[in-house]
């Protein structure tokens, strides 16, 4: 596919093979030319497959290093935020994953498993040469036949009125339209804007309010924010939607100190840009560990290991008071 209208229109046309190779290269070789290899990223993150061969991220990083090598990611949405914190907390994920609760211990032992998105079988196993034995299985079944209880967290907020069946989980709110077969990102549909929003509306208010009566407000910091905020530009092909936008988006935070009724910054006016007192990331990674007493220059050991500063950016003051 080739981009044919403004980026983030989502406007694309069908060209064959030959011709977007011919692109790929073409454009490989002016950024090398014109800035080297270290302005090539090598990404296509993906899940691992049984084989090496046909993991599309193996295939993209030899390609590139045939041509003189390329800028490659650390780490990964899946585990990205645990490696950074964990080292902090417990131990580095390396030695987390290696520890592992056995299954039959859990059967004997765990009276409550909660799990944030499930236990999927299709991918609970996954490892560059392949699993042999899947355990799985199994060892849901035991802990369900021991009478351990399980709760699942997730985002998906269930079919909308006169919808049946189920839904992915966690994908109510990869709302994007398009022809993606989601529908009308701003419609009463189960991956709706009309549909979901109210429903966040109605649980994080009393989720507030509940910790604001207890007394535990102050104690407690609540985050609401996505990794992506979403395209300035509606699509035009399929049911309206956006696609991703990181450069732009919002959060929700309250409690421990973060005074309430405020709006913090200012996008402009079709929220494709900050317009004042921008907020990176890593400032809001900040004022989260602010909030929560965390010494952000702290590089004493833990267990042994070494710690890397917690967070390169800087707490955003103006929201406590």
């Amino acid at each position: 596919m080739r981009r044919v209208g403004p980026r983030g229109s989502g406007q694309f046309e069908r060209i064959s093979w030959d011709e977007a190779l011919d692109l790929v290269a073409k454009e490989l070789a002016r950024v090398k030319a014109q800035h080297t290899n270290r302005a090539i990223f090598g990404g296509s993150y993906g899940w691992a497959s049984a084989g090496r061969f046909h993991h599309a991220q193996s295939q993209v990083h030899r390609f590139l290093n045939s041509i003189g090598g390329y800028v490659r990611h650390q780490d990964s949405y899946s585990l990205g935020a645990a490696r950074v914190l964990m080292p902090h907390i417990v131990a580095t994920m390396e030695e987390l994953m290696s520890m592992h609760t056995g299954w039959d211990v859990l059967a004997k032992d765990c009276k409550l498993f909660v799990t944030f998105g499930g236990v999927p079988r299709k991918n609970a196993q996954i490892n560059a040469g392949g699993a042999t034995l899947h355990h799985v299985k199994g060892g849901l079944y035991s802990m369900r036949e021991a009478g351990v209880r399980f709760v699942t967290v997730n985002g998906w907020v269930g079919p909308a009125p006169g919808e049946t069946g189920g839904g992915p989980p966690a994908s109510s709110w990869d709302m994007h339209g398009g022809n993606m077969g989601m529908g009308n990102a701003f419609s009463n549909g189960s991956y709706g804007m009309n549909f979901c929003l109210p429903r966040l509306d109605e649980s994080l208010s009393a989720l507030l309010t509940d910790l604001k009566e207890r007394g535990m407000l102050e104690d407690t910091m609540v985050v609401a924010v996505g990794e992506f905020g979403r395209t300035p530009v509606i699509l035009t092909e399929g049911p309206p939607g956006r696609q991703h936008w990181p450069q732009c988006f919002s959060a929700i935070v309250a409690g421990c100190g973060i005074r309430g009724g405020a709006v913090y910054g200012e996008s402009d006016k079709t929220g494709a840009a900050p317009k004042s007192n921008p907020v990176t990331p890593q400032d809001l990674h900040a004022t989260i560990l602010h909030a929560l007493g965390v010494p952000l220059s702290d590089l004493g050991k833990n267990t042994g290991i070494i710690r890397p500063p917690f967070s390169s950016g800087k707490p955003v003051m103006g929201l406590f008071g």
